[in-house]
C-alpha cells in the first residue's frame, strides 16, 4: 500500500486525539476505535483538511 512516501502513520483512540492529528502534517491518519455514530462528522472532518482514514475497529 504507498502512503506517498509518509513513514509514519498517526493513530487516534479518541477523538480529541484524532482532531490534534488533524492539523498535523501527516495525509493519512488510523482510527483505532470510533463509535459508529461519530463516523460521518469524523469523515467530513477528515474531507476538509485533505486527510485519508483508515479503521481498524467500530464499536
Amino acid at each position: 500500500m504507498n502512503f506517498n512516501n509518509q513513514q509514519i502513520i498517526p493513530a487516534a483512540r479518541t477523538v480529541k486525539q484524532f482532531e490534534e492529528i488533524l492539523y498535523s502534517r501527516f495525509e493519512y491518519i488510523v482510527l483505532l476505535e470510533v463509535h459508529i455514530s461519530l463516523l460521518m462528522s469524523i469523515k467530513h472532518g477528515a474531507d476538509r483538511n485533505a486527510k485519508k482514514l483508515y479503521s481498524c475497529r467500530f464499536n
